[in-house]
This record gives C-alpha cells, structure tokens and sequence, in this order.
C-alpha cells in the first residue's frame, strides 16, 4: 500500500508465525470472533515487527482468528527499531472506589509508602518502584524497591483481582491524561514503569507475556480498513488473485491525529483503505 511516496507492507502471514507480548481477556476475544465472524473479514491488520515477528498491537486479534480456524493473519510490518515508532503505556483507571477498601489492598499489596503525585511518577518513570497507586487525596508506592517487570506485573495481577473481586471495572487511559483521571474521590489511577522495546521482544520470544494493556505502540502511520475475507485466511494457500485485488495499489484516505476510528482513539495517522 502506498500513502504518497511512502509505501506501507501489509501482507499476509501464517497465523502461527507471529507472537504475541500480551495475554488476552477470554471474554474480549469472544466478542471479536463472533464479530469477525459476522462481519466475514479481518477488519484492520495486526501491527507485527517485521525482523522478530512479535504482534506489537492486535493481540485480541490474533487469538479471535485461531480461535476461527484462520491459517494467515493480515499483518502491517514495521521496523520496530525506528524512532518514529514509540513504545508508551497505559494507566488502569478505576472509579467509585471506597476509602476503605482501598486501603485495605494497598496494605495487603504493600503499597504504603504516601508521597505526593510529583515524586509518585518520578519513582515509577524511575524504576525505582514496581508500581504507583494515584488518588485525589493521596498517591501511594511499593515499599519494596524495583526488581524485574515480572515482580511488577505479578503485583498488577493481583491488584486486579482485588478490584474486580470488589465488583470495580477498569478502564485504561493513556499516560498523557492520567493527572485528568484523578481529581474526584473514588478515583484511582495504577501506574507501572514504562516497558523497553527489547523487553517486548524477550516477552514475546519467551512466551513470559505482559498483562493486558501492558503496553501502547504508536507509530507513523497505520493502514485500516481493509477487510480482508475471512474465508481466505482460512484458506491453506490463500488466493493470490484477491490478495493483489485487496493490497496491490490499494487507495485511502488519511485521518489526521488523534482520531476516533470504529470507537478506538489513535494517536497516529490513519490510512483508511477505500473499496475499490
């Protein structure tokens, strides 16, 4: 697909070959069959890093369509190594939480170190602590220092449980708005230090995966849209008449960002591919 005189790869790969960094939620990617299975096509391509073959971005994605008997996957490729691609985070969000109860995990957690939301993200951004808790009134840290990400996520999981054992769903919002997530009481926002790129492909590599929305990949320029059949990625051999048709000179529209596409906001430039 060219956008210009820039050429983006999105192609077809064989379902086993990419891996994934993150776990999944079942009940996510339950949906999205049944959705894709509606819908009768793969609606956007996975972002996947062209040398290592690691899913950057459409892990729900990628286990829909095993979970549909797809053999290919619709892929967009990328140099993971270019700047132009950035390696954020999410920030889990939660409302409506008691006082109360909340004090009773952080001291199950040990997460009882008070300091003020300035030093909280300093420690964190820092790594020298394995997570941060944000509220309006008070931000809390570890009492134990940084080890490793999977002592960090470890203490995610369980936070997690916590919260939805207390009935509390989470939402995730992006870094540049958590200090806007925190204002009422009730409100608590769950800080982790930032994941480095070569610690995604160890994730992947080593199937050790990160919790879901772990991680939050912008890069230049992503291509949705383009519908690819499902009843071809299924397919052993997929048709190599309908993959020219889909990919070879295909045409869109740019959207600028941040853009709000089928209620997903994106941080980068959109190619909508048209049909032909």
């Amino acid at each position: 697909m060219r956008v210009g005189s820039r050429l983006l790869e999105v192609d077809l790969r064989p379902i086993g070959s990419v891996l994934p960094h993150e776990e999944t939620i079942t009940d996510l990617s339950s949906r999205l069959s049944d959705q894709i299975r509606a819908d009768g096509f793969q609606r956007d391509p996975i972002i996947v890093d062209r040398e290592n073959h690691v899913v950057l971005d459409g892990m729900h994605r990628l286990r829909a369509l095993k979970e549909l008997g797809a053999r290919h996957i619709l892929c967009h490729l990328v140099d993971y190594s270019s700047p132009e691609i950035r390696l954020e985070r999410w920030a889990r969000s939660l409302k409506g939480v008691k006082r109360e109860s909340l004090a009773e995990i952080l001291k199950e957690s040990r997460i009882d170190r008070r300091v003020s939301l300035k030093e909280a993200i300093e420690l964190v951004d820092g790594r020298s602590t394995p997570v941060a808790v944000l509220t309006s009134g008070s931000c809390f840290v570890a009492s134990s220092s940084f080890k490793s990400l999977a002592e960090t996520f470890e203490l995610l999981r369980r936070l997690d449980e916590a919260f939805r054992a207390m009935g509390l769903k989470e939402d995730f919002v992006e870094e540049e708005l958590v200090e806007e997530a925190i204002p009422n009481p009730g409100n608590v926002v769950i800080l982790t230090p930032r994941v480095e790129k070569k610690e995604v492909i160890e994730a992947a590599k080593r199937g050790r995966l990160f919790p879901h929305k772990s991680t939050m990949h912008v890069i230049g320029i992503r291509a949705v849209g383009v519908n690819y059949p499902l009843s071809e990625l299924q397919e052993e051999e997929p048709s190599q008449e309908v993959r020219a048709s889909k990919l070879e000179g295909a045409r869109g529209s740019i959207l600028d960002p941040p853009v709000t596409y089928f209620g997903r906001r994106y941080w980068e430039k959109l190619l909508v591919v048209r049909e032909e």
